[in-house]
């Protein structure tokens, strides 16, 4: 049960990091930034844009992806790569590199949650998947919490970069955690998928897509569809 409750505080910690830092912190650091860079509300627009169209390729990606190297890979393999993004901002004043990152920082927030709804699956009973998913999903409030705490502190100072070195930091030893805490837990193992026949994989694609357009994925589709105009 600890181990289970540590590995759900570890996958709301990525969320912190990937949505809280890796989405919101620009927006909270445009100003400080475009001081210092020289860039104009365009380009914002621009970058808002591609880390969209980054977060939906890469969302589509996650999918293909999971189940072939597995859930648990592909959250640290994601944590990593989040980890890393956030540290080279700060090296760099070429706007046209810093989109790319902030591209690729919003892609790792879609390779994150999808595959946790594997591992969620691996280690909580059915009963508290609900909740578990529930505090995971918060997890975005946390790293906006911690980004309204570091832009006052250092963004006022004219040192916006620290901001992006700290929470590049906390990743890190986040990405770190989730490593060793899924390897002692058994998750870095891919999950064997049964093998299908011929005939059965003719009658599961047919099945697939019913599911897909069944109501209450198209409500669901729909409710998000409409919470992406308020956020």
């Amino acid at each position: 049960m600890r181990l289970n409750a540590a590995i759900v505080v570890l996958l709301t910690s990525l969320v912190a990091a990937t949505y809280g830092f890796g989405i919101y912190l620009f927006a909270q650091l445009v100003p400080d930034m475009q001081a210092s860079l020289g860039f104009d509300f365009s380009y914002v627009g621009r970058i808002t844009a591609s880390a969209q169209l980054g977060f939906l390729l890469c969302a589509l990606l996650a999918v293909w992806l999971t189940p072939k190297i597995g859930g648990g890979w592909m959250i640290v393999a994601s944590g990593a790569v989040c980890a890393l993004a956030l540290l080279l901002i700060p090296l760099s004043s070429n706007i046209l590199v810093i989109g790319v990152l902030l591209t690729l920082l919003a892609g790792t927030a879609a390779t994150v949650f999808v595959p946790m709804v594997d591992v969620i699956a691996r280690v909580v009973a059915y009963r508290y998947r609900g909740l578990a998913m529930g505090l995971v999903s918060s997890g975005t409030s946390y790293g906006v919490a911690i980004n309204s705490l570091l832009v006052p502190m250092y963004a006022a100072q004219g040192e916006w970069r620290s901001v992006w070195w700290w929470v590049g930091l906390i990743t890190v030893a986040m990405a770190l955690l989730v490593l060793v805490v899924f390897k002692k837990g058994g998750l870095l193992k891919q999950t064997v998928q049964p093998e299908l026949t011929p005939m059965a994989t003719e009658s599961v694609v047919p099945s697939m897509r019913l599911e897909l357009i069944k109501p209450w994925v198209l409500l669901i589709w729909s409710m998000n569809f409409l919470i992406g105009f308020a956020t």
